[in-house]
C-alpha cells in the first residue's frame, strides 16, 4: 500500500487500485492499516482483500475504500458470515454504486466447517510466519478473557490505569 500511495495517476481517467492488502476502517490490535489515514490516496476506488471479514464501502478524502470480505471461509472463526461480492458500476467524476451481493450457492457455516484456524495450523504442523506464530503463542499463553484484555491492551497502548482498574476486576471476580 505504501508503493500505490505513491503511484503517480492519470487524473482523467477512474483509477482503481485492487490490492490484497490488510486495510480496514476500524481499529485493530495487528498491523492493519486503518483507511483514515490514506486521506492522500491518489486512487478513486481502492478495492481491498487480505482481511476476511471485509468492512462497510466509505470514503476517505477522495477515495471510496471497498472490501466486502473474503470468497472463502477457511474455518469456524468464519462460519458467522456467508461470502459475497461486490458488484461495481464506477465512470469517472461520479460516485461510484457499490452492491454487495451474497452468494446464494454458500452454504451456513456451522454445516461446514469443525475446526478453528489455529487447530488446522496446528494439526498441519505450520510454522515460519510471524503473524502465525504469534497467534499460536497468544493462544497457547491466554487461559482467560482478562488475560487476553491485558495482553490486547497493553498491545494497543491502553493505559496503565485502565489496564490495572480491569486487573482489579478479576480479582474480584474470582
Amino acid at each position: 500500500m505504501e508503493e500505490a500511495m505513491n503511484t503517480k495517476v492519470d487524473s482523467s481517467k477512474l483509477n482503481v487500485l485492487l490490492c490484497h492488502e490488510l486495510i480496514s476502517n476500524k481499529p485493530a490490535m495487528f498491523d492493519i492499516i486503518q483507511t483514515s489515514s490514506l486521506v492522500d490516496c491518489p486512487f478513486d476506488i481502492v478495492l481491498s482483500g487480505d482481511l476476511h471479514d471485509g468492512y462497510e464501502t466509505h470514503k476517505v478524502g477522495n477515495t471510496v475504500f471497498c472490501n466486502p470480505g473474503s470468497l472463502a471461509r477457511r474455518a469456524i472463526n468464519d462460519s458467522y458470515r456467508l461470502p459475497q461480492i461486490a458488484i461495481i458500476e464506477a465512470e469517472k467524476g461520479k460516485e461510484p454504486n457499490i452492491q454487495f451481493q451474497v452468494l446464494s450457492c454458500a452454504k451456513n457455516g456451522e454445516e461446514v466447517f469443525t475446526k478453528s484456524i489455529l487447530e488446522m495450523l496446528k494439526d498441519d504442523n505450520v510454522e515460519g510466519d510471524n503473524f502465525t506464530t504469534e497467534m499460536m503463542e497468544f493462544e497457547s499463553e491466554s487461559i482467560d478473557v482478562h488475560d487476553l484484555i491485558q495482553k490486547v491492551g497493553a498491545k494497543n497502548g491502553v493505559r496503565k490505569e485502565v489496564l490495572d482498574y480491569l486487573a482489579q476486576k478479576k480479582e474480584v471476580e474470582v
